[in-house]
């Protein structure tokens, strides 16, 4: 919206995406623009600095590998390090030589320096031949030229000299630490000051001191370290994970590292999300830019949105905020720090796999209504349920089974479960709910006596098809862990195992044993009641 209103206070054109437009904040923002002059206002601090360095000039005698070492912070930090080549070119008749090199060190600190006693870098000057000394021993902290310099050099060990005519040379390296941080939207800037360099033949072989080193000899550098934090458009927290269905949550749109000298008087974002898992319930605006009020009394902002689809952006959020002018047209206050824009409230419908929050179409502008350089962090959302599966058997204690899945679990809230025993065919069946073409997960432990099997020899099919799993076992319980790829939106997930509890389980055999033997002593015992009472009542014969 913003992006189509043109500093000369004229509108040229304005897009119109399905009858939905911030018409009001336009509105507002061209009679403010119209009515008064626009104050003048410098260029928003924010881009993408150039830190590409280019190579010496060879007709130099002596320079280094960059004419700028350029940084942006972030991500470059106090502490971290880099390195200064320093090369020469076209030398003749070297026998020794010294490097020093000029910084502030209330900026840098030089961490190391080569050569120092000798240098194994197959591009150094000397490298592989008999050296003679080191002419400097480097301590960190101390620099061993004096207070803002280093020095480095090395001779050989024989009367003899090296000539390279037309060749580049390593002659000496750097390493320098970074102490401080630039201050926001500013740089932190040190020469590297080539000096006092020193280039000798042999006295014995030659009466020649074969270069001689002029200003014009030398090319300098320069460190540069500048502030480049963005403004940030973020969705927080980076990631939300739901635990059932039905549960409502608060995702935040903030900005962060927001600087007045910027000048931010709008904000738009869209807040794209899978209105398959996800509705929205509530968009409510933050307290960040209401507190840099220009006005004397509420409104202070302008604030619009709108929950809609199109073809575009599909389900989405459009959000815009307008921090109001003064009565002459004009903000004294700028926005600066981190706060919340809007707070948008959710409900979760469906369980499911990890989806995107995604911020699309930013715009941050500025009272003269320029566009301004920003990032974007995105959010992500999944429903993690976790159910407890109540299965009862015979007259047995009821037995649970448990199911963490971002899939949609079927599950009877009557019966506590969603979950069936085929105990002839040894199998646990259920149902499981996802996004078509999108993978969920399901975990399922099962209590060994309900149903077991050694590790290797469960089968778990999804939709008919075998699918992998991985399983993990203690004494009391198995875990299976696999995927669940949605053909279609539902699919039937079998768990078969080796064992299953008995329709009889052991459990009982013993005390089905004691009542049989009760059953049989008594038995026996009336059998031989009944038989002397026969003896007894029989009549005595006479003799």
């Amino acid at each position: 919206m913003l992006r189509n209103i043109i500093s000369n206070q004229t509108v040229t054109k304005v897009k119109i995406l399905k009858g939905k437009i911030f018409f009001g904040l336009l509105i507002i923002l061209i009679i403010a623009t119209m009515a008064y002059p626009v104050s003048s206002a410098p260029p928003p601090k924010s881009g993408v600095f150039n830190s590409a360095a280019s190579v010496q000039d060879p007709n130099s005698q002596m320079y280094m590998d960059q004419l700028g070492y350029n940084f942006t912070s972030p991500p470059t930090k106090a502490g971290d390090k880099f390195l200064v080549n320093v090369y020469s070119y076209n030398i003749s008749k070297l026998y020794v030589y010294q490097v020093v090199l000029v910084y502030n060190r209330s900026v840098l600190n030089c961490t190391n320096a080569w050569p120092n006693n000798g240098w194994d870098d197959p591009n150094w000057v000397f490298y592989d031949r008999e050296l003679g000394m080191t002419a400097w021993q480097h301590e960190e902290g101390q620099p061993s030229a004096g207070y803002n310099a280093e020095m480095v050099g090395d001779m050989l060990d024989t009367f003899e000299n090296i000539s390279l005519v037309d060749t580049e040379v390593l002659m000496a390296r750097f390493e320098f630490e970074i102490l401080v941080d630039p201050p926001s939207y500013g740089e932190l800037m040190t020469v590297l000051d080539l000096a006092n360099p020193f280039f000798g033949g042999t006295a014995y072989a030659y009466a020649e001191i074969p270069i001689i080193q002029t200003s014009s000899d030398l090319t300098n550098s320069n460190y540069v370290n500048k502030w480049e934090a963005l403004p940030t458009i973020e969705v927080e927290p980076e990631s939300y994970t739901a635990t059932h269905v039905g549960e409502t949550f608060d995702i935040n749109v903030t900005i962060n590292d927001a600087d007045a000298s910027l000048r931010i008087i709008a904000v738009q974002f869209r807040l794209s999300y899978d209105n398959a898992p996800l509705e929205v319930v509530e968009v409510v605006e933050g307290p960040f830019m209401r507190q840099f009020n220009t006005t004397p009394a509420e409104p202070y902002t302008y604030f619009m949105n709108f929950t809609e689809s199109d073809g575009e952006y599909g389900p989405h959020v459009l959000v815009g905020i307008l921090l109001l002018p003064n009565a002459t047209g004009n903000w004294t206050v700028f926005p600066e720090g981190t706060g919340t824009l809007a707070t948008i409230t959710f409900n979760a419908t469906a369980a499911a796999a990890p989806v995107d929050l995604k911020l699309v179409d930013t715009i941050l502008s500025n009272d003269v209504l320029e566009g301004i350089s920003h990032l974007v962090q995105d959010s992500s959302f999944e429903l993690i349920e976790t159910l407890s599966h109540r299965i009862v058997w015979e007259d047995l204690e009821p037995f649970y089974v448990r199911t963490v899945s971002n899939g949609r679990v079927s599950y009877n809230h009557t019966i506590s479960s969603g979950i069936n025993l085929i105990q002839p065919q040894k199998v646990l069946t259920l149902n499981v709910t996802g996004i078509e073409n999108i993978t969920s997960f399901c975990n399922i432990t099962i209590p060994r006596e309900l149903l077991d099997s050694s590790p290797n020899n469960w089968i778990i099919l999804v939709g008919g098809e075998t699918a992998d799993y991985i399983v993990t076992q203690n004494d009391t319980h198995s875990s299976l862990w696999f995927n669940i790829t949605h053909s279609q939106s539902t699919l039937e997930v079998e768990v078969f195992g080796e064992t299953v509890i008995p329709e009889f389980p052991i459990a009982i055999i013993p005390t089905l044993f004691i009542v049989l033997t009760l059953l049989g002593v008594a038995l026996k015992k009336t059998v031989w009641s009944r038989k002397r009472e026969c003896l007894v009542a029989k009549p005595q014969s006479n003799k």
